[in-house]
């Protein structure tokens, strides 16, 4: 079969399960059982790009679709999972996988939890992951990935990342967790954000709180009143 002979008998099954997925949703799965095509003819529709956005293109970015086409399909071929989570550049496709459970080892987890490429399916592993991968992801550019490490890893394991984090939301992590008093408070006096702010107002060790005096949310009334009354107590 000529390369051009090839690529119209991928695009004709391609356009077959586009026309699976158009159809009534309810019998979608009924009908991508039935369809005729084989493992290799498989493995490039929903790897490459190119038939994937041709299937996929209209429908909504949910995921259901990808869902029961894995779920469908990946019955007959199995193996083909662990080639498409290590091939395929569709997110969703990978999720699928994943969630559905085609893959030879779970140790996969630990390889898609560091794939920055596929940020769901990189969530869904790095909440399944093992512990040494997720010390790695502590360190990840992704602010949802790092949360998920350090909800996982808990303060024990990494307080001062908290601590330091640029998202706000980690920090305000980080604070919630710190014993009462703890150093590194004191070198977060000048933090913007109010919510992460409110709780160093509340831990930090009373000997520094008039280092707060210079932060811009001491304007805030109720921030102000709280630093009083810690101040006027004393403790």
């Amino acid at each position: 079969m000529s390369v051009a002979e090839e690529d119209h008998n991928l695009l004709s099954k391609a356009n077959s399960i586009k026309s699976i997925i158009e159809g009534s949703w309810r019998d979608i799965s009924s009908k991508l059982s039935g369809l005729d095509i084989d493992e290799d003819d498989f493995k490039v529709i929903f790897s490459e790009s190119k038939y994937v956005d041709f299937i996929f293109g209209e429908r909504p970015a949910n995921g259901w679709y990808y869902q029961r086409c894995m779920e469908a399909l990946l019955p007959r071929f199995p193996s083909c999972g662990d080639y498409l989570i290590n091939n395929c550049a569709d997110d969703r496709i990978v999720a699928s996988c994943l969630s559905s459970g085609f893959y030879g080892s779970v140790d996969i987890y630990n390889k898609v939890a560091t794939f920055d490429h596929l940020p769901e399916s990189q969530a869904y592993a790095a909440a399944l992951c093992d512990i040494d991968t997720l010390k790695l992801l502590v360190k990840s550019k992704s602010s949802k990935i790092r949360s998920i490490a350090f909800q996982r890893l808990g303060p024990v394991e990494c307080i001062d990342e908290m601590l330091s984090d640029s998202v706000a939301k980690n920090r305000a992590m980080g604070v919630q967790y710190a014993p009462y008093g703890y150093e590194k408070l004191t070198k977060m006096t000048n933090e913007l954000a109010r919510s992460v702010f409110a709780r160093i107002v509340a831990k930090i060790d009373v000997q520094y709180l008039p280092m707060v005096l210079a932060n811009r949310n001491t304007k805030n009334h109720w921030q102000s009143k709280i630093i009083e009354d810690r101040l006027n107590r004393g403790y």
